[in-house]
């Protein structure tokens, strides 16, 4: 270097300095330059993926199956100690404690 000075030079629209490659941004248009966002997601779903996912995972849980196969049962006459809409009730209010405490957890992720 001659002097602290910086040598700058012109390549087209490239301007080196000191061995340096430096690009401009033209006329500050963003258009050319669109880069992600940083944001971070930690929730597990989507608007369309809640539901099906979560009456999956409520399937995984072994209590939630055997409720299910005393439904199934309780639709047999011959075996049924009570209707299968009792059965059906409990199910079905079980299933949606856990959907909404899922849909809760993944709300306070989001």
């Amino acid at each position: 270097m001659t002097g602290g000075k910086n040598q700058v030079s012109d390549v087209g629209i490239l301007k080196i300095v000191n061995d340096r490659t430096i690009v401009p941004n033209l006329n500050g248009d963003k258009s050319e330059n669109t880069f992600c966002t940083n944001k971070i997601k930690t929730s597990r779903y989507t608007i369309w993926s809640f539901l099906p996912l979560t009456f999956l995972l409520q399937f995984t849980k072994i209590g939630n199956c055997i409720w299910l196969c005393v439904l199934i049962l309780n639709y047999i006459p011959a075996i049924s100690i009570n209707g299968p809409a009792v059965v059906t009730a409990v199910l079905s209010i079980i299933i949606i404690i856990g959907i909404t405490k899922e849909g809760i957890t993944d709300y306070v992720r989001y």
